[in-house]
């Protein structure tokens, strides 16, 4: 996603977590802070200036705190997302595993067989056919799309064939693939909410900078915590659980964010 164009996002009206995405719909929200986004947006504004890793970590500490309502709250936005990559999970295993694709929880006859046709294709080309059939309809549908698409391309470029071919999976592949996917997701959404602050330069090589070092911090946090709750081998784990050790993750990520100086 280019960042050379300003995002308006949410404002202080918008819910802290959209109803359609909510990984925890059961449980009351509080009310969002006023002007919530404010210092967020500023502080990630000094950043794309400065390159300062304090104004970064501001920006995060801002984000995770008050723009989207702290660790209880914040990582129940990522609901829609979180049931994807249990999906994408699922789907990976099975296809590298010889499993009958039919035997997908919450995987429908038609995106079966869209997935299907990425087999023996080209890495670019089945990389697309893989995220289109896995992206969910709905609001968020080009969103996850593009998160797909950009953690499949990093989890399966190292693959000696330049087709794809399901028995070269494995579970390194299936952590880096969940990993590049949750990261991604969070780095879209403070993108997204990230108002004007990536107008505050007109040098397409200083954004694209500023844009790697947020995709690399986010990621480091997010490994740290994901790894953290992977106590057995990917794989074995369920939609369900995959979903559970996701939203952890993202909980203790936002903690860890919240206690940024």
């Amino acid at each position: 996603m280019g960042t050379s164009s300003p995002h308006p996002g949410s404002n202080d009206r918008s819910p802290l977590v959209p109803p359609h995405a909510d990984a925890e719909p059961n449980k009351p929200l509080p009310k969002p802070m006023h002007q919530r986004f404010r210092q967020y947006r500023t502080k990630l504004g000094h950043y794309v200036q400065s390159g300062d890793t304090a104004d970064l970590n501001a920006s995060l500490r801002n984000y995770a705190r008050q723009a989207t309502g702290g660790a209880d709250v914040g990582p129940r936005r990522f609901g829609t997302a979180i049931n994807t990559g249990g999906v994408l999970l699922s789907t990976l295993t099975a296809l590298g595993s010889g499993q009958e694709l039919t035997d997908l929880d919450e995987v429908d006859a038609e995106k079966i067989a869209k997935i299907r046709e990425a087999i023996g294709k080209p890495l670019s080309v089945a990389i697309e056919i893989l995220a289109d059939a896995l992206a969910p309809d709905g609001e968020e549908s080009d969103k996850i799309r593009e998160a797909l698409v950009q953690a499949l391309s990093e989890s399966l470029q190292n693959l000696e064939d330049e087709d794809f071919e399901p028995d070269l999976l494995d579970e390194e592949i299936f952590v880096n693939t969940i990993l590049c996917f949750l990261a991604e997701v969070v780095f879209l959404d403070i993108v997204l909410e990230s108002g004007e602050a990536f107008g505050k330069v007109s040098s397409p090589s200083i954004i694209e900078a500023r844009e790697i070092e947020i995709r690399e911090t986010i990621k480091v946090a997010v490994d740290k915590h994901l790894s953290g709750n992977l106590d057995k081998e990917i794989s074995k784990l369920s939609i369900s659980d995959m979903k559970d050790i996701q939203l952890a993750a993202l909980k203790d990520v936002w903690a860890e964010w919240d206690g940024l100086e």
